[in-house]
């Protein structure tokens, strides 16, 4: 079984190895690569900006324009409810070969 501090130190040499390899930009490429992200960033910003202003403007417009359709004012007639129940006859009928069914027991 290996051990674990070697393969460790192991992994963090070849990590140190293979960043020295790497080609890092220079301070002018930093500054330049920043820069444009920075651009693109504001441009897009200002895009949707301008897409958002022009739409909500386009809604409101819509709005104010559109006739309001008028609503009569109902009043109701009686707006308590009765608590007391009404009583009302129901009248059911049982056909005859319905007559013999055993309900189950609980």
């Amino acid at each position: 079984m290996a051990n674990p501090v070697n393969d460790f130190i192991t992994y963090v040499r070849s990590s140190i190895a293979e960043l020295k390899k790497v080609t890092w930009p220079t301070k002018q490429q930093t500054i330049r690569y920043s820069a444009m992200v920075v651009a693109v960033s504001v441009g897009v910003a200002i895009f949707f900006g301008a897409l958002d202003f022009g739409f909500s403007r386009l809604v409101t417009y819509t709005l104010s324009t559109r006739q309001a359709t008028p609503v009569e004012n109902v009043t109701p007639e009686n707006v308590v409810p009765t608590l007391e129940p009404e009583v009302t006859e129901v009248k059911t009928e049982t056909p005859a070969e319905n007559t013999d069914i055993k309900l189950p027991l609980e």
